[in-house]
């Protein structure tokens, strides 16, 4: 073998151990990266479930919201129909009179 196809083959064989390197290098980044994937993945599950919770108790919130404020609209229409009630029954004694 000539001096000039071992230095070639020299050559070739520090590009090939380079690229193995290289290639490790990504794999150990690509196993990280799907490491850190699952774990983002898993803080999205985490909030969405807190978010429908979350949604779960502004609708019960605002479903009580509701019924108070029907609550106070029906206290004012009781009133309001005492009020007419009255004023009928005034009316009819008026006329029995």
């Amino acid at each position: 073998m000539k001096k000039e196809d071992l230095a070639e083959l020299t050559a070739l064989e520090l590009a090939v151990k380079q690229l193995l390197r290289y290639m490790q290098v990504l794999k150990d980044e690509n196993a990280r990266l799907k490491q850190e994937c699952e774990l983002y993945q898993a803080q999205v599950s985490s909030l969405r479930s807190e978010k429908e919770m979350l949604q779960e108790t502004y609708n019960r919130l605002k479903l009580v919201k509701i019924l108070d404020v029907s609550n106070t609209d029906l206290k004012d229409a009781r009133q309001r129909v005492d009020s007419l009630i009255r004023k009928v029954d005034r009316c009819i004694a008026l006329i029995n009179a």
